[in-house]
């Protein structure tokens, strides 16, 4: 049935506790609460005030009409939910959010999880009524406390994306261009439209990818620029003549760890896969983080089904698992799905 739409019953919060939503002078406490979590379930801390700001000012993001704070008693911050549907077209609507570890099982999560669905309901109007929307949240596959707050909820796991590293304490292979391509960074080429096309012209094929204006698309690529710790000579683009055939936008850190650094995007467009490039662009970005010296590993994000093989391609080139993340999603509208789930539908 087309067009039925989820609507769900707050769960009431313990005696004493209360919510607000929260504002640019909360990014503090909200990075303290997230690395009180992370830190007990991974045992590290993963952000940071800097990127908390840089996030909330994403073009079309506004954190008081997109979040849940909820308080104890003792006035500590208990919880923390956003809700992400700043996409011109919001089909998918992403969730984040964490529970301080005190906390737990006072049905926090519940609470915000409710809150987060029905408030997501202000994006059906934004998106063509035919098509289905859905809300999305992850959840670390080692950590089954925050997987079965998702499940009951009802969510349903639906993907697993992988964090991928490699160590750099190894002799990278040269890497092996085809003919003709040569390798610029951003700082030489400058044209960001350019870098953006080639960016989502290559991710066409990723699961859960649906086309955006591209003036919108691009508004928000723009906004990686301003990010503090964006190094223009860590985006490299592979050239052909005039045409970019391939991205990798890298970034100095991964998980707030200088030691780390990240490709956060390597895309191959695609009439120039399925001929090394991509091997021989990772290589070379994995070369270019180890020439700086103070860099132990290169991480990145994948989809453990990916459509074009990525993991296969990851690790040829040395890389391994380090954790996964199991993705959850409910249908807030039913309806034509008008993400790519297969490779038929992105064609």
């Amino acid at each position: 049935m087309l067009n039925t739409r989820i609507d769900k019953e707050i769960h009431e919060l313990p005696a004493g506790f209360s919510t607000r939503p929260a504002t640019i002078a909360d990014a503090q406490i909200v990075t303290d609460l997230l690395n009180a979590e992370t830190l007990a379930i991974v045992g590290k801390t993963k952000f940071s005030y800097e990127e908390c700001l840089q996030e909330w000012g994403e073009p079309g993001f506004d954190v008081e009409s997109s979040s849940l704070m909820v308080f104890a008693p003792d006035g500590r911050l208990a919880g923390y939910i956003e809700i992400w549907d700043n996409e011109p077209i919001p089909s998918t609507i992403h969730l984040f959010g964490a529970t301080h570890p005190d906390f737990y099982n006072n049905g926090v999560g519940t609470h915000m999880l409710q809150w987060a669905f029905n408030t997501a309901q202000r994006a059906l109007d934004k998106v063509p009524q035919t098509w289905q929307v859905s809300a999305i949240g992850v959840a670390l596959d080692q950590h089954p406390p925050s997987c079965a707050l998702l499940e009951n909820s009802g969510m349903k796991l639906t993907r697993a994306f992988w964090r991928m590293v490699i160590d750099l304490e190894q002799t990278i292979p040269e890497p092996s261009f085809p003919d003709g391509v040569e390798i610029v960074t951003f700082d030489q080429l400058g044209d960001v439209r350019a870098v953006y096309r080639a960016y989502d012209e290559s991710f066409q094929d990723h699961w859960g990818y649906v086309a955006q204006p591209e003036e919108d698309g691009l508004a928000q690529f723009k906004h990686r620029l301003n990010d503090p710790s964006f190094d223009p000579t860590l985006w490299f683009m592979a050239k052909e003549g005039d045409e970019i055939a391939a991205v990798s936008l890298c970034s100095p850190k991964s998980d707030e760890n200088p030691e780390i650094g990240h490709v956060g995007t390597l895309g191959v467009r695609r009439p120039w896969r399925k001929n090394g490039l991509g091997l021989a662009l990772l290589r070379y970005t994995f070369r270019e983080f180890q020439a700086r010296g103070r860099f132990k590993q290169v991480a990145l994000g994948v989809d453990a089904g990916s459509l074009t093989g990525a993991t296969r391609l990851y690790e040829r080139a040395g890389m391994y698992v380090e954790h996964s993340n199991n993705v959850y999603e409910i249908i807030l509208r039913e309806g034509i799905d008008p993400a790519t789930r297969n490779l038929e539908a992105s064609e």
